[in-house]
């Protein structure tokens, strides 16, 4: 019989607190969380989420801690070999098994136009070459426009689409 693993994805919006998240963890039945727009260390995601059988890591730029990053937190009875941070602040690998998870904070707005075209055409592409043989999830924010939802207030949707 296969075993359901339950993975939450969640920008948490700079939030310093991440109030709830164990809480909705629990009551979800969570076994994986990644998260994007984190603030902090792994010290003070395991003591928000370690209370709740979690661990993590923590992908921030130590030199400028107040620039966001990504996290992986995972229960601690499932069997995590390695946590690779494969572009600081912006994609973590997770492996666990056969099984590569990884976690995306792509590069938004329109003056990181060709920051994002590379963070996708070469860093995310380039963890499909490093773990050959792997089943992959691909989660996270992908900072996609695709309505004018989107972005605040609609406001300049349609430029999105422009050829630079």
């Amino acid at each position: 019989m296969e075993s359901l693993i339950n993975i939450i994805t969640l920008n948490v919006g700079l939030s310093s607190t991440l109030a709830g998240i164990g809480t909705l963890a629990m009551i979800n039945n969570v076994d994986i969380i990644l998260l994007q727009e984190v603030r902090g260390s792994s010290d003070d995601l395991n003591s928000i989420l370690g209370k709740f059988g979690f661990t993590s890591e923590v992908n921030v730029n130590k030199d400028n801690p107040t620039k966001p990053g990504t996290a992986i937190a995972w229960k601690r009875t499932f069997s995590i070999s390695e946590v690779y941070t494969l572009v600081v602040g912006r994609l973590q690998v997770a492996l666990m098994g056969k099984v590569a998870i990884i976690n995306i904070y792509a590069p938004s707005g329109t003056e990181k136009r060709n920051e994002r075209e590379l963070f996708f055409s070469r860093d995310v592409f380039n963890v499909f070459n490093m773990f050959p043989g792997y089943v992959y999830i691909l989660s996270g924010d992908f900072n996609s426009v695709l309505t004018p939802l989107d972005i605040e207030n609609g406001v300049g949707f349609n430029q999105k689409f422009l050829l630079p």
